[in-house]
């Protein structure tokens, strides 16, 4: 499949899903204390399974800023049960970032990249 580049809030369509980040926005609300020059961030993803069959819309996720990879620290949202086709689902991911941000992707799986300005995340 070709690798699908879009911008915040725009559909990215493979062949076989179809991924929407809708909302990014600044939270609080986790277990453990922020590393200083850090922060949380919700991330929203709508999943479209567009195959004919069933099929788990969990692949890697990973919020690269300046170029550098985040810590998911393991918190999802989002069912890892089968999809039915045609259907979606939606949930979030809490990464932890820099409060410094120049440059921000969202990559889900090998195939899909989403292009994110510091202006999209919203602040708490």
């Amino acid at each position: 499949p070709e690798k699908v580049e879009v911008n915040f809030g725009e559909k990215a369509v493979t062949p076989m899903y179809t991924v929407l980040c809708d909302e990014i926005k600044e939270v609080d609300s986790y277990p453990w204390t922020v590393q200083k020059g850090y922060r949380y961030v919700a991330v929203h993803l709508v999943l479209t399974n567009n195959l004919s069959e069933e099929e788990s819309l969990n692949e890697k996720t990973d919020f690269v800023v300046n170029g550098i990879a985040q810590d998911s620290s393991g918190y999802k949202r989002i069912s890892s049960s089968p999809v039915t086709a045609g259907l979606s689902i939606d949930g979030y991911l809490i990464f932890e970032i820099p409060t410094n941000i120049t440059t921000a992707q969202l990559k889900y799986g090998d195939y899909v990249t989403i292009d994110i300005k510091p202006s999209d995340i919203k602040n708490k």
